[in-house]
């Protein structure tokens, strides 16, 4: 029998909806019997020693952009090529 396959998914906690992206897939290979060993990969660990706002702030960069998030204070760029500026996201509710 011939040796499993490994497949990495790597994921970000910063935003939404990365870590269940990623386990839905890892779900959907499971589900269809592929030849694969899913293993998911928390990118921030991964490079924690080259967060450099962590060291200064004591804050992981990946809250850091969920508090930004949180209060509103991200800007989102037109997938328009003719409109060139940003326009602020409005605050959820």
């Amino acid at each position: 029998m011939p040796a499993r396959s490994r497949v990495h998914l790597l994921f970000h906690d910063a935003g939404g909806g990365h870590r269940n992206a990623a386990l839905a897939l890892k779900m959907v290979c499971q589900r269809q019997q592929r030849p694969w060993d899913v293993n998911l990969v928390q990118f921030q660990e991964l490079t924690d020693h080259l967060d450099v706002l962590r060291r200064f702030t004591g804050i992981r960069i990946e809250e850091q952009y969920n508090i930004l998030l949180r209060n509103g204070w991200t800007w989102r760029v037109s997938a328009n090529p003719n409109r060139r500026t940003c326009t602020r996201r409005a605050r959820a509710a």
